[in-house]
Protein backbone atom coordinates (compact mmCIF):
# COMPACT_ATOMS: atom_id res chain seq x y z
CA UNK A 1 0.00 0.00 0.00
CA UNK A 2 2.60 2.40 0.65
CA UNK A 3 4.58 1.80 -2.31
CA UNK A 4 1.57 2.31 -4.17
CA UNK A 5 0.82 5.70 -2.61
CA UNK A 6 4.50 6.98 -3.16
CA UNK A 7 4.16 5.95 -6.66
CA UNK A 8 0.87 8.10 -6.85
CA UNK A 9 2.64 11.37 -4.92
CA UNK A 10 5.90 11.39 -7.06
CA UNK A 11 3.15 11.96 -9.89
CA UNK A 12 3.53 8.38 -11.92
CA UNK A 13 -0.56 8.50 -11.99
CA UNK A 14 -3.67 7.47 -10.65
CA UNK A 15 -4.02 4.13 -11.74
CA UNK A 16 -0.89 3.02 -8.89
CA UNK A 17 -4.38 3.49 -6.95
CA UNK A 18 -6.99 2.94 -9.18
CA UNK A 19 -6.06 -0.72 -10.48
CA UNK A 20 -8.26 -3.80 -9.48
CA UNK A 21 -5.26 -5.10 -8.46
CA UNK A 22 -4.32 -2.72 -5.80
CA UNK A 23 -7.76 -3.20 -4.03
CA UNK A 24 -6.77 -6.68 -4.23
CA UNK A 25 -3.55 -5.96 -2.26
CA UNK A 26 -5.96 -3.68 -0.17
CA UNK A 27 -7.99 -6.90 0.93
CA UNK A 28 -4.92 -8.68 1.62
CA UNK A 29 -3.26 -6.08 4.09
CA UNK A 30 -6.29 -6.44 5.88
CA UNK A 31 -6.53 -9.95 6.21
CA UNK A 32 -3.34 -10.25 7.44
CA UNK A 33 -3.66 -7.70 9.78
CA UNK A 34 -6.27 -9.20 11.82
CA UNK A 35 -5.26 -10.74 15.27
CA UNK A 36 -5.46 -14.63 16.34
CA UNK A 37 -7.65 -14.13 18.78
CA UNK A 38 -9.84 -11.10 17.76
CA UNK A 39 -11.13 -11.35 21.49
CA UNK A 40 -7.79 -10.42 23.02
CA UNK A 41 -5.82 -8.30 20.76
CA UNK A 42 -2.09 -7.95 22.14
CA UNK A 43 -0.41 -4.52 21.85
CA UNK A 44 1.50 -5.94 19.27
CA UNK A 45 -2.26 -6.45 17.30
CA UNK A 46 -3.28 -3.09 18.26
CA UNK A 47 -0.09 -1.42 16.73
CA UNK A 48 0.14 -3.26 13.21
CA UNK A 49 -3.87 -2.52 12.98
CA UNK A 50 -3.30 1.28 12.90
CA UNK A 51 -0.51 1.22 10.55
CA UNK A 52 -2.98 -0.90 8.41
CA UNK A 53 -5.51 1.66 9.25
CA UNK A 54 -3.62 4.53 8.07
CA UNK A 55 -2.01 3.09 5.29
CA UNK A 56 -5.19 1.96 4.06
CA UNK A 57 -7.14 4.93 4.71
CA UNK A 58 -4.99 7.34 2.60
CA UNK A 59 -5.36 4.62 0.07
CA UNK A 60 -8.78 4.89 -0.05
CA UNK A 61 -8.63 8.57 0.45
CA UNK A 62 -6.73 8.94 -2.74
CA UNK A 63 -9.18 6.96 -4.78
CA UNK A 64 -11.96 9.11 -3.82
CA UNK A 65 -9.68 11.97 -4.44
CA UNK A 66 -9.31 11.02 -7.83
CA UNK A 67 -12.41 12.44 -10.32
CA UNK A 68 -15.57 11.79 -10.54
CA UNK A 69 -14.51 10.21 -6.80
CA UNK A 70 -16.52 7.34 -5.13
CA UNK A 71 -18.58 7.68 -2.14
CA UNK A 72 -17.71 4.04 -1.34
CA UNK A 73 -13.52 4.89 -1.53
CA UNK A 74 -14.62 8.02 0.77
CA UNK A 75 -16.88 5.40 3.09
CA UNK A 76 -14.09 2.79 3.22
CA UNK A 77 -11.45 6.10 3.90
CA UNK A 78 -13.73 7.29 7.25
CA UNK A 79 -14.01 4.02 8.51
CA UNK A 80 -10.06 3.09 7.80
CA UNK A 81 -9.32 6.46 9.90
CA UNK A 82 -11.84 6.58 12.37
CA UNK A 83 -9.85 4.72 14.86
CA UNK A 84 -6.62 7.30 14.33
CA UNK A 85 -8.88 10.29 14.98
CA UNK A 86 -7.38 11.10 18.45
CA UNK A 87 -4.17 11.45 16.81
CA UNK A 88 -4.68 15.28 14.24
CA UNK A 89 -1.59 14.27 12.51
CA UNK A 90 -3.32 10.88 11.49
CA UNK A 91 -6.48 12.42 9.44
CA UNK A 92 -5.65 14.29 5.90
CA UNK A 93 -6.66 17.58 6.20
CA UNK A 94 -10.07 17.53 3.90
CA UNK A 95 -11.45 14.97 6.29
CA UNK A 96 -10.60 17.22 9.81
CA UNK A 97 -13.99 18.38 9.41
CA UNK A 98 -15.29 14.83 9.50
CA UNK A 99 -12.89 13.48 12.19
CA UNK A 100 -10.69 14.48 15.17
CA UNK A 101 -11.16 17.26 17.69
CA UNK A 102 -11.48 19.73 14.60
CA UNK A 103 -14.83 17.82 13.44
CA UNK A 104 -18.01 19.81 12.64
CA UNK A 105 -21.37 18.16 13.61
CA UNK A 106 -22.93 19.85 10.62
CA UNK A 107 -20.66 18.53 8.20
CA UNK A 108 -20.78 14.69 9.86
CA UNK A 109 -24.58 14.82 10.02
CA UNK A 110 -24.78 16.01 5.99
CA UNK A 111 -22.27 13.34 4.81
CA UNK A 112 -23.16 10.67 6.67
CA UNK A 113 -27.22 10.79 6.03
CA UNK A 114 -25.61 11.11 2.42
CA UNK A 115 -24.22 7.93 2.75
CA UNK A 116 -26.72 6.04 4.16
CA UNK A 117 -28.79 7.83 1.75
CA UNK A 118 -27.22 6.29 -0.85
CA UNK A 119 -26.56 2.79 0.55
CA UNK A 120 -30.46 2.73 0.52
CA UNK A 121 -30.37 3.30 -2.70
CA UNK A 122 -27.75 0.98 -4.23
CA UNK A 123 -27.36 -2.77 -3.34
CA UNK A 124 -26.73 -5.25 -0.08
CA UNK A 125 -23.29 -4.93 -1.25
CA UNK A 126 -22.56 -1.38 -0.02
CA UNK A 127 -22.19 -2.35 3.74
CA UNK A 128 -19.23 0.39 3.88
CA UNK A 129 -21.42 2.82 3.07
CA UNK A 130 -23.98 2.79 5.21
CA UNK A 131 -21.74 1.50 8.46
CA UNK A 132 -19.33 5.02 8.20
CA UNK A 133 -22.92 7.21 7.31
CA UNK A 134 -23.69 5.71 10.94
CA UNK A 135 -20.48 6.51 12.40
CA UNK A 136 -20.76 9.96 11.03
CA UNK A 137 -24.53 10.54 12.05
CA UNK A 138 -23.84 9.06 15.78
CA UNK A 139 -20.75 11.53 16.18
CA UNK A 140 -22.88 14.26 14.98
CA UNK A 141 -25.72 13.60 17.57
CA UNK A 142 -23.05 13.09 20.26
CA UNK A 143 -21.92 15.99 19.64
CA UNK A 144 -25.18 18.00 19.88
CA UNK A 145 -26.44 19.21 22.66
CA UNK A 146 -30.34 18.65 24.15
CA UNK A 147 -32.16 21.56 23.16
CA UNK A 148 -30.58 22.01 20.16
CA UNK A 149 -32.80 23.08 16.84
CA UNK A 150 -31.19 19.97 14.47
CA UNK A 151 -31.19 16.78 17.51
CA UNK A 152 -34.87 15.45 16.77
CA UNK A 153 -33.48 15.37 13.13
CA UNK A 154 -30.53 14.11 13.63
CA UNK A 155 -31.44 11.27 16.24
CA UNK A 156 -34.64 10.45 13.68
CA UNK A 157 -32.44 9.78 10.87
CA UNK A 158 -29.92 8.18 12.76
CA UNK A 159 -32.43 5.97 13.77
CA UNK A 160 -33.45 5.28 10.07
CA UNK A 161 -29.92 4.30 9.35
CA UNK A 162 -30.18 1.47 11.87
CA UNK A 163 -33.33 0.36 11.05
CA UNK A 164 -32.20 0.01 7.31
CA UNK A 165 -28.91 -2.07 8.20
CA UNK A 166 -31.22 -3.98 10.48
CA UNK A 167 -33.03 -4.59 7.30
CA UNK A 168 -30.12 -5.33 4.85
CA UNK A 169 -27.81 -7.35 7.12
CA UNK A 170 -30.39 -8.65 10.62
CA UNK A 171 -28.35 -7.58 13.46
CA UNK A 172 -30.92 -7.28 16.46
CA UNK A 173 -28.90 -4.93 18.32
CA UNK A 174 -29.20 -2.31 15.37
CA UNK A 175 -32.90 -2.99 15.62
CA UNK A 176 -32.49 -1.92 19.03
CA UNK A 177 -30.37 1.01 18.48
CA UNK A 178 -33.55 2.24 16.29
CA UNK A 179 -35.68 2.10 18.86
CA UNK A 180 -33.73 3.83 21.25
CA UNK A 181 -33.21 6.43 18.64
CA UNK A 182 -36.38 6.97 17.44
CA UNK A 183 -37.79 7.75 21.45
CA UNK A 184 -35.08 9.53 21.91
CA UNK A 185 -36.21 11.55 19.01
CA UNK A 186 -39.24 11.84 20.26
CA UNK A 187 -38.96 12.86 23.39
CA UNK A 188 -36.39 15.74 21.83
CA UNK A 189 -39.37 16.63 19.72
CA UNK A 190 -40.94 20.31 20.99
CA UNK A 191 -44.79 20.09 20.51
CA UNK A 192 -45.12 22.21 17.66
CA UNK A 193 -42.45 20.70 15.22
CA UNK A 194 -43.29 20.01 12.40
CA UNK A 195 -41.80 16.48 12.01
CA UNK A 196 -43.95 15.48 15.26
CA UNK A 197 -46.10 13.28 13.69
CA UNK A 198 -43.52 11.85 11.92
CA UNK A 199 -41.15 11.28 14.65
CA UNK A 200 -44.50 9.48 16.55
CA UNK A 201 -44.57 7.21 13.29
CA UNK A 202 -41.86 6.20 12.95
CA UNK A 203 -41.10 5.16 16.78
CA UNK A 204 -44.30 2.96 16.27
CA UNK A 205 -42.81 1.57 12.88
CA UNK A 206 -39.74 0.34 15.23
CA UNK A 207 -41.68 -1.32 17.58
CA UNK A 208 -43.62 -3.18 15.39
CA UNK A 209 -40.95 -4.52 13.56
CA UNK A 210 -38.69 -5.70 16.82
CA UNK A 211 -42.18 -7.15 18.31
CA UNK A 212 -42.51 -9.20 14.77
CA UNK A 213 -38.91 -10.57 15.16
CA UNK A 214 -39.84 -11.68 18.48
CA UNK A 215 -39.66 -8.67 20.58
CA UNK A 216 -41.24 -8.24 23.88
CA UNK A 217 -44.93 -7.97 24.28
CA UNK A 218 -44.28 -4.21 25.28
CA UNK A 219 -43.40 -3.10 21.95
CA UNK A 220 -46.65 -4.25 20.36
CA UNK A 221 -48.19 -1.88 23.10
CA UNK A 222 -46.07 0.52 21.75
CA UNK A 223 -46.68 -0.05 18.67
CA UNK A 224 -49.97 1.04 18.89
CA UNK A 225 -49.65 4.03 21.74
CA UNK A 226 -46.92 5.46 19.00
CA UNK A 227 -49.45 4.92 16.08
CA UNK A 228 -52.68 6.84 17.79
CA UNK A 229 -49.76 9.67 18.91
CA UNK A 230 -48.58 9.54 15.12
CA UNK A 231 -52.64 10.19 13.85
CA UNK A 232 -53.30 12.50 16.27
CA UNK A 233 -50.66 14.87 15.64
CA UNK A 234 -51.18 14.66 11.65
CA UNK A 235 -51.99 18.10 10.17
CA UNK A 236 -55.03 17.99 8.00
CA UNK A 237 -53.57 17.65 4.50
CA UNK A 238 -50.55 16.03 5.29
CA UNK A 239 -49.72 13.35 2.50
CA UNK A 240 -48.81 10.60 4.97
CA UNK A 241 -52.03 10.44 6.67
CA UNK A 242 -52.70 7.32 4.90
CA UNK A 243 -49.70 5.91 5.43
CA UNK A 244 -49.79 6.50 9.24
CA UNK A 245 -53.48 5.20 9.72
CA UNK A 246 -52.34 2.08 8.28
CA UNK A 247 -49.69 1.54 10.59
CA UNK A 248 -52.03 2.12 13.10
CA UNK A 249 -54.53 -0.48 12.21
CA UNK A 250 -52.05 -2.98 11.35
CA UNK A 251 -50.69 -2.67 14.95
CA UNK A 252 -53.81 -2.87 16.39
CA UNK A 253 -54.78 -5.61 13.93
CA UNK A 254 -52.30 -7.52 15.42
CA UNK A 255 -52.60 -7.03 18.76
CA UNK A 256 -56.35 -8.60 18.61
CA UNK A 257 -54.91 -11.18 17.10
CA UNK A 258 -52.52 -11.65 20.31
CA UNK A 259 -55.18 -10.44 23.56
CA UNK A 260 -58.90 -10.95 21.60
CA UNK A 261 -59.83 -7.55 22.80
CA UNK A 262 -63.00 -6.61 20.45
CA UNK A 263 -61.74 -2.75 20.99
CA UNK A 264 -58.75 -3.55 19.12
CA UNK A 265 -60.39 -5.17 15.81
CA UNK A 266 -62.77 -1.77 16.06
CA UNK A 267 -60.29 0.34 15.64
CA UNK A 268 -58.13 -1.77 12.96
CA UNK A 269 -61.31 -1.58 11.03
CA UNK A 270 -61.81 2.13 11.60
CA UNK A 271 -58.57 3.07 10.82
CA UNK A 272 -58.41 0.81 7.50
CA UNK A 273 -61.35 3.10 6.27
CA UNK A 274 -60.18 6.23 7.09
CA UNK A 275 -56.89 5.22 5.57
CA UNK A 276 -58.91 4.61 1.90
CA UNK A 277 -60.32 7.72 2.12
CA UNK A 278 -56.92 9.64 1.23
CA UNK A 279 -55.71 6.68 -1.36
CA UNK A 280 -56.99 6.46 -4.69
CA UNK A 281 -59.33 2.95 -5.84
CA UNK A 282 -56.46 1.38 -7.60
CA UNK A 283 -53.21 2.49 -5.64
CA UNK A 284 -51.74 -0.82 -5.03
CA UNK A 285 -50.72 0.72 -1.16
CA UNK A 286 -54.48 1.01 -0.92
CA UNK A 287 -54.57 -2.42 -2.18
CA UNK A 288 -53.05 -4.11 1.04
CA UNK A 289 -55.03 -1.74 3.13
CA UNK A 290 -58.08 -3.14 1.26
CA UNK A 291 -56.94 -6.72 2.17
CA UNK A 292 -55.71 -6.41 5.54
CA UNK A 293 -59.76 -4.41 5.82
CA UNK A 294 -61.31 -7.60 4.58
CA UNK A 295 -59.23 -9.97 6.96
CA UNK A 296 -60.63 -7.46 9.75
CA UNK A 297 -64.11 -7.44 8.64
CA UNK A 298 -64.33 -11.25 8.38
CA UNK A 299 -62.29 -11.66 11.88
CA UNK A 300 -64.77 -9.67 13.59
CA UNK A 301 -68.04 -11.30 11.67
CA UNK A 302 -66.87 -14.56 13.32
CA UNK A 303 -66.76 -13.02 16.53
CA UNK A 304 -70.05 -10.91 15.92
CA UNK A 305 -71.81 -12.61 13.67
CA UNK A 306 -73.04 -9.22 12.50
CA UNK A 307 -74.14 -10.02 8.90
CA UNK A 308 -73.22 -6.05 7.85
CA UNK A 309 -69.45 -7.31 8.42
CA UNK A 310 -69.54 -10.31 6.30
CA UNK A 311 -71.38 -8.25 3.80
CA UNK A 312 -67.90 -5.50 3.77
CA UNK A 313 -65.99 -8.09 3.52
CA UNK A 314 -67.56 -9.82 0.51
CA UNK A 315 -67.72 -6.06 -1.16
CA UNK A 316 -64.33 -5.24 -0.30
CA UNK A 317 -62.99 -8.42 -1.70
CA UNK A 318 -64.66 -8.39 -5.18
CA UNK A 319 -63.93 -4.23 -5.53
CA UNK A 320 -60.31 -5.51 -4.93
CA UNK A 321 -60.28 -8.39 -8.06
CA UNK A 322 -62.25 -5.86 -10.33
CA UNK A 323 -59.67 -3.76 -9.35
CA UNK A 324 -56.64 -5.69 -9.63
CA UNK A 325 -57.91 -8.67 -11.95
CA UNK A 326 -54.54 -9.39 -12.44
CA UNK A 327 -52.80 -9.48 -9.27
CA UNK A 328 -54.30 -12.50 -7.61
CA UNK A 329 -51.37 -12.23 -5.33
CA UNK A 330 -53.55 -9.31 -3.60
CA UNK A 331 -56.61 -10.82 -3.74
CA UNK A 332 -56.17 -14.60 -3.86
CA UNK A 333 -56.18 -15.06 0.03
CA UNK A 334 -58.97 -13.17 0.89
CA UNK A 335 -61.56 -13.97 -2.18
CA UNK A 336 -64.73 -15.34 -2.05
CA UNK A 337 -66.49 -17.63 -4.17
Amino acid sequence: MLQRQDRYLRGEGPQAVLEESALVDAAELWTAVQPLDSECPTPEDDARLKEACSALGWFFYLRCAEPPGDAADMARAVLCFKPLEDDPGAIPEPLQSLLGASAEPEQQAGIGYHLTTLAQKGSASDRDLIDAGIGLQASAVSATQMGHPDLPTRLHLLGIAYHERHERYGAPADLDQAVELAARAVEATPDDHPDRALHFYNLATVHLKRWSCGGPAKDLDQAVEMGEQAVAATSVGDPHTAMRMANLAAAAKHRFTRDGLLPDLDRAIEMSERALEFVPERDPDGAVVRVNLVRAYRDRFERTKVPADLSSAIHISRDLRADFPDRPDLWGGVAFA
